[in-house]
């Protein structure tokens, strides 16, 4: 799974590392005089091991405090982030369930609904669901809900947008889970999401490859490349794909 610790940032950990080590250790060869190529030394040559992680720390520090500078500016512009160009992370996710019926058997709540809004942070995108349908709902959500009736539930959503190495707010980029759908405001979908542990404002996740499930302008159901069950449900009215969750819940 990609949605720990916080959501994002171990994903983006990995990358911005590599970008950075990339910075502080790459010694460059460039073209000289009479086409020979000089190489620039590496300026931590003469630094001690603990000199070299210190400053790498320094420098990564800096990168994540002006990386989130620039979401939360991102955010208050009010620009939508699924204009920027997109670019998939390079990440592995955890492993997909085998069916529908594990599916159904380990969501919390199952849910159809649009997504109302977004919200840009350092720690993931976070998207408020307008519930439409309810298909399946444990005790679990329900005690994270605080309600048995809800009318809407906050949704960990598989992407945002990143700034490049100038940090201006017109360029960046969006970056993406490809385990999920890519749901911006507006978009209708069926989501079989998992509780976040117990906080001040209940959040819930999206199952790795099996928990989203777009609804197209025809109506028809739409899963994630990569989901091991996609040729049984693609294409299916979300009416038909919501009778088969309510029978496997009959029978998980």
């Amino acid at each position: 799974m990609i949605h720990t610790m916080p959501r994002f940032a171990r994903v983006l950990l990995p990358m911005s590392l590599g970008v950075l080590l990339a910075g502080v250790f790459t010694v460059v060869a460039v073209a000289g005089q009479n086409g020979a190529k000089q190489v620039i030394p590496d300026p931590d040559q003469n630094r001690s091991t603990s000199e070299r992680a210190t400053a790498y720390i320094s420098g990564f520090n800096d990168f994540m405090a002006r990386r989130a500078r620039w979401i939360q500016d991102f955010q208050a512009t009010g620009k939508d982030a699924a204009h920027l160009p997109h670019a998939a992370l390079a990440a592995s996710y955890g492993p997909s369930l085998p069916s529908l019926t594990d599916a159904v058997k380990h969501a919390d709540l199952v849910v159809e609904g649009v997504v109302a809004n977004v919200v840009y942070a350092p720690s993931g995108t976070v998207g408020t669901v307008k519930i439409d349908a309810m298909y399946t709902l444990s005790p679990i959500a329900v005690a994270r809900l605080g309600t048995a009736r809800p009318t809407e539930v906050r949704v960990m959503l598989g992407y945002s947008p990143e700034p490049d190495e100038t940090f201006s707010l017109a360029a960046g980029h969006l970056s993406y889970a490809e385990n999920m759908p890519l749901l911006f405001p507006g978009a209708r979908a069926v989501l079989f999401l998992k509780a976040d542990q117990a906080g001040s404002t209940p959040t819930f996740s999206i199952q790795s490859f099996t928990g989203g499930y777009a609804i197209n302008a025809s109506g028809k159901i739409v899963p994630v490349p990569g989901n091991p069950f996609a040729d049984q449900v693609a294409g299916l009215t979300a009416e038909q794909f919501a009778t088969m969750v309510v029978q496997e819940s009959r029978g998980a």
